[in-house]
């Protein structure tokens, strides 16, 4: 099984499910794969020929043990991440200047416009996905977006809610799960 780490150091390796839901490491760190699988000259071949979205699973098919989440789930997660874009593809490399050669990648497809979109919609996808295993009582941790409204956990605190986005000092200290002083946690 593909255990996480921290990029400080200072935890325990993680499995995916716990590294996911918690965010960031204890340690302040972020999780990342202990180690990195290596692929064949012939997979890689293999792995040429897909979409993106399946060539996408097909990778996080590597990092995500099938206990954790089942490839056929897998597969449904990562379809259901990409389906609000606005081109069937996901990722689309786009000759510069006309020449065949020089490609330019545009990330800008997905519903916010922006690169982030290819991540996010999957995680927010696989973090329902992993809380819904686990049951009543777990809630996926929230976002902030720039308001004030009731969105800190020291103000307004439903069941095991923690915000994920970083801070910055003009807005009221909405919660990162961090120990920093432009953050709150508890």
């Amino acid at each position: 099984m593909i255990s996480y780490v921290s990029t400080r150091g200072g935890v325990l390796p993680q499995p995916f499910d716990k590294a996911v839901l918690q965010g960031f490491a204890e340690d302040g760190g972020l999780f990342v794969p202990e180690t990195v699988p290596k692929l064949s000259m012939d997979r890689l071949t293999d792995l040429s020929g897909m979409d993106y979205p399946d060539l996408a699973a097909a990778i996080l098919s590597l990092f995500i043990d099938p206990s954790v989440i089942p490839e056929p789930d897998l597969a449904r997660l990562v379809r259901d991440s990409f389906s609000p874009f606005e081109r069937g593809r996901v990722v689309n490399l786009i000759p510069l200047n006309g020449d065949p050669s020089l490609m330019i990648m545009e990330l800008f497809h997905g519903p916010t416009l922006s690169f982030k979109d290819i991540a996010m919609g999957f995680l927010i996808r696989t973090m329902d996905y992993l809380l819904q295993k686990k049951g009543p009582g777990f809630h996926r941790p929230g976002h902030h977006r720039g308001h004030r409204a009731g969105c800190c956990p020291c103000r307004r605190r439903p069941a095991r809610h923690r915000l994920l986005a970083p801070v910055s000092e003009r807005h009221d200290h909405p919660g990162t799960g961090i120990a920093n002083d432009n953050a709150c946690s508890r």
